[in-house]
């Protein structure tokens, strides 16, 4: 066997939901993310005499997204975790008993959750017995081409003992959810690839490891699933699911090793995904005048529409991930918008009454209303979507009156003003204008206010 046989990634069989169709965020992964640069390559088919003794590395270049990705990565709303079962075949292979599920027809079926963290049997990809599509709306909205971060031995894959635990990694995360945002086998990879030539975790940075080795456990407020309901797979302690946490654990602990990592890189590791995922961290302030409940019931904040309201006692945790992280405890209310239905909107609906084209979650009973208590302080969350910037996050005393809202001058806090110098060789409508707020200039990944503020079709004159 060849060195250029050894670095050959392990192939499975083409699913049959990927094939021809290729489909934000709550992510498998939310690491360091870097300034998105595309490239094209472009080259003639080589001979086999031509390959031999070439990195095939050099020729590495997943596919970026396509536009109609793109949509569904970065526009449509993030569909809420669920089951979806389908029929058994005998491609899948002999399956226990238990994992299936028998239809009152007699037949039987194999119910996956759709969620980065949900799992196919061990032995299963993924992408074959689940619509990846619907999953990338909970993943990682950017795309960042997966890149070679550290170069490992050659000699580490001439190891019968490390390749079988590569693979039996590898095959780990291809059973499970992550493996659609993070798998070329799947349509699409972002960040790192589990189908990268070679030991694919060379596409995986350090902070990358130290999760996987479950060096810090941060993760999980990107939600997780019971083992007992998720064929065994655990994704609390590492940040890839895993029927087996110390063998996983115990990899990724070799590979920190292996690359001379310390408690600096856990810290760095730890401070990067509280960047990156503020919104789980964010304290609120006292809502600014005009912003609670108003004198006719209604809520009001400030900011642009949400899919996602919250009222909360004070001290109550941050709303993470679904199905598992996002209604904390503490939670009194909380209204979700349907997934076919528009962000709801500020001072157009009763609290504690969910508005038409949204649902309660919290309490779960649909008929029962929250008793908001006459001179007791609320915390107000609101966001876009799940794990985005909030658009409210504030205190208010119900039953106070919110004041009036002051107008508001470029000198003010709180308050941006912009020149757009449109270019005079501008012919084409412009379809959307985004305003991206970073900290850092040159940006080191997505807006420090995620999601950028948008308009649809703005009116621009060159």
């Amino acid at each position: 066997m060849t060195y250029q046989d050894l670095i050959k990634p392990p192939t499975f069989p083409p699913s049959p939901l990927t094939t021809s169709q290729v489909r934000p965020w709550l992510s498998c992964l939310f690491l360091p993310l870097l300034l998105v640069v595309l490239t094209l390559f472009v080259g003639c088919q080589a001979s086999d005499s031509d390959t031999e003794g070439v990195d095939p590395w050099d020729n590495y270049a997943p596919p970026p997204p396509t536009p109609e990705m793109e949509t569904e990565l970065m526009v449509n709303p993030a569909i809420y975790p669920y089951t979806e079962c389908v029929p058994y075949r005998e491609s899948l292979g002999e399956l226990d008993p238990s994992q299936l599920m028998s239809t009152e027809e007699g037949t039987q079926e194999l119910c996956v959750w759709h969620h980065p963290a949900g799992c196919a049997p061990e032995g299963i990809r993924f992408a074959d017995v689940a619509n990846c599509s619907e999953v990338r709306t909970t993943g990682p909205s950017w795309f960042i081409p997966p890149t070679r971060k550290h170069i490992s031995d050659p000699k580490l894959l001439e190891d019968p003992s490390y390749r079988t635990e590569l693979e039996w990694v590898t095959s780990q995360v291809a059973s499970s959810g992550c493996s659609c945002c993070h798998s070329s086998q799947s349509g699409y990879a972002s960040y790192f690839d589990i189908d990268a030539p070679g030991a694919w975790i060379d596409t995986l940075s350090i902070t990358a490891i130290v999760y996987a080795a479950g060096l810090s456990d941060e993760h999980k407020y990107l939600g997780y699933l019971p083992p007992e309901d998720n064929f065994g797979f655990d994704r609390e302690t590492t940040i890839f699911a895993t029927t087996d946490i110390s063998r996983m654990s115990a990899f990724f602990q070799q590979e920190f090793e292996r690359r001379g990592g310390t408690e600096e890189d856990i810290e760095l590791a730890i401070s990067t995904f509280k960047q990156i995922n503020n919104s789980l961290y964010l304290e609120p302030t006292e809502c600014d005048a005009g912003e609670g409940i108003d004198a006719d019931g209604k809520l009001v904040w400030k900011g642009g529409g949400a899919r996602q309201i919250y009222l909360q006692r004070v001290g109550a945790k941050n709303p993470g991930s679904p199905p598992n992280m996002d209604k904390p405890e503490g939670t009194v209310w909380g209204v979700y918008a349907n997934g076919d239905a528009d962000p709801m909107s500020s001072g157009t609906f009763q609290a504690g009454i969910a508005p038409e084209g949204a649902r309660q979650v919290v309490p779960t009973d649909p008929t029962q209303t929250p008793l908001l208590s006459e001179g007791e302080t609320y915390r107000l969350f609101a966001t876009p979507d799940f794990l985005q910037s909030p658009v409210a996050n504030c205190t208010f005393t119900v039953g106070e009156d919110l004041g009036s809202v002051a107008e508001k001058s470029c000198g003010d806090d709180e308050t941006v003003c912009l020149t757009l110098q449109v270019p005079e060789s501008l012919t084409d409508v412009p379809e959307r204008l985004l305003v991206a707020l970073y900290r850092t200039i040159p940006p080191l990944g997505p807006p420090d206010v995620f999601p950028p503020f948008s308009i649809d079709m703005p009116s621009l004159m060159p």
